[in-house]
């Protein structure tokens, strides 16, 4: 009996370079009929021809693995041509214009709703919704253009615009824009857009936040604006008792067992001199309680003063945010009981404050607006390193004060600086 031949078995070459042909192969073919109709493709009659396909070819897959190639491939080409597609959706309402009628995204001038265009409501050009007809026959229904419907050069030109706003208002200010401010800040530049003015919705604010957020760190990292705190900074800095130290001093938040401690500057004539009357004991509870609500809000406030040697509470001191006008500043304070005067202590306090703005709250720069009278605390000021930067008037209590602009940049810091003589 003749012994039956042993029946070749096709070689697989499973080599990377033939993997790749075949992989190459799988996505060619999900990108012609695989896509057409995603449900069909993977009920197993199309992987099952991929698979005699490679098999032909002398590779063999699990099917698991080209079904999940098709899949991805599918997916990929489908978003593909979403993006096409809104890219020519998003070009054709652009190019969409003539001399008498503006198409926007949203509503056409007549009130239409979005995709409805004026001849499908039976308009002619120069009629409103109502069917109001201009007397001289002019056009009547002018469209706003909208950002989101501009050419991607537009948009680049508009940005570049809204950044330069945005950083000449942040040099000029020292804060980033309210909301109000913000909403002016857009519309001047998309009133004066080449090719006619835009039309500004509230949700642009969120584009508009993204739009300066590059220019807005840059001005975090050069200390014009101060560090971001995450809610859990923001935690640890309310909790914390002890804020800062210096070599003779330390500060703590005031709370509300230091009300007999601040009465007596608050009640000393001598000591409210600048601020021209004394305080009740409603006042004095209401200053506590601003300063502890400033801790929470804004992590800087007034802070109790005591010597590390004798425990005494000789004042407070601390950084505020304040408003110079139109400036906002971290600003320095101080106030000690009389009987510490002279001592040195306002010097050392204020210069520690200082490096603390420089260091914890990334400032470049830290002011103290002092009344021109007030000669004591400006020469703490200036034995600090502060220099006057011009001058503000504050209303206080129903009367107008002139207060002058001292500043120390984080520049002028040195060694020196920090061996300050003990008398003030």
């Amino acid at each position: 009996m003749a012994k039956k031949k042993k029946q070749k078995q096709p070689h697989i070459d499973k080599s990377p370079v033939r993997k790749r042909k075949a992989k190459t192969w799988i996505k060619s073919y999900a990108g012609t009929d695989i896509v057409k109709d995603y449900r069909a493709h993977f009920k197993g009659v199309d992987v099952a021809c991929a698979v005699r396909e490679l098999q032909e070819i002398g590779y063999e897959f699990e099917q698991d693995y080209i079904k999940n190639v098709l899949r991805s491939e599918a997916i990929r080409i489908n978003q593909v041509h979403k993006k096409k597609e809104a890219k020519q959706e998003s070009e054709r309402y652009n190019d969409f214009q003539d001399d008498n009628f503006f198409f926007i995204a949203g509503y056409t001038s007549g009130g239409a709703p979005y995709g409805v265009q004026w001849w499908e409501m039976g308009l002619e050009p120069w009629e409103d919704i109502n069917g109001n007809v201009d007397d001289d026959g002019d056009e009547i229904l002018f469209c706003y253009r909208h950002y989101d419907f501009l050419k991607q050069w537009e948009k680049d030109s508009i940005d570049s615009r809204l950044r330069e706003s945005f950083s000449k208002y942040v040099n000029a200010h020292r804060r980033l824009p309210s909301r109000n401010q913000q909403q002016r800040l857009i519309e001047n530049i998309f009133e004066s857009c080449p090719g006619g003015a835009l039309e500004y919705t509230k949700d642009f604010n969120s584009i508009y936040s993204k739009i300066v957020r590059k220019r807005e760190n840059k001005f975090i990292r050069e200390g014009v604006l101060p560090k971001r705190f995450t809610p859990t900074e923001i935690k640890k800095y309310f909790e914390q008792s002890i804020m800062l130290e210096s070599e003779r001093l330390i500060f703590r938040k005031i709370t509300q067992n230091d009300f007999d401690d601040l009465a007596v500057m608050f009640r000393d004539p001598d000591v409210m001199t600048a601020w021209e009357h004394t305080f009740t004991d409603e006042q004095i509870q209401k200053w506590i309680d601003n300063q502890i609500s400033r801790y929470q809000k804004e992590i800087v406030g007034y802070f109790a003063v005591k010597r590390k040697d004798t425990d005494e509470f000789i004042g407070q001191m601390g950084l505020l945010w304040s408003d110079f006008d139109e400036l906002r500043v971290l600003e320095i304070g101080y106030m000690l009981k009389r009987e510490y005067w002279g001592m040195g202590y306002a010097a050392e306090g204020a210069e520690a404050l200082a490096q603390y703005g420089f260091a914890e709250i990334g400032l470049n720069k830290v002011y103290a607006s002092i009344r021109p009278e007030n000669l004591r605390s400006i020469r703490v000021a200036e034995q600090i390193g502060m220099s006057a930067e011009g001058s503000f008037i504050k209303h206080y209590n129903g009367k107008d004060m002139e207060h002058t602009i001292y500043a120390k940049n984080r520049a002028q810091c040195s060694e020196e600086s920090k061996k300050l003589p003990h008398n003030d």
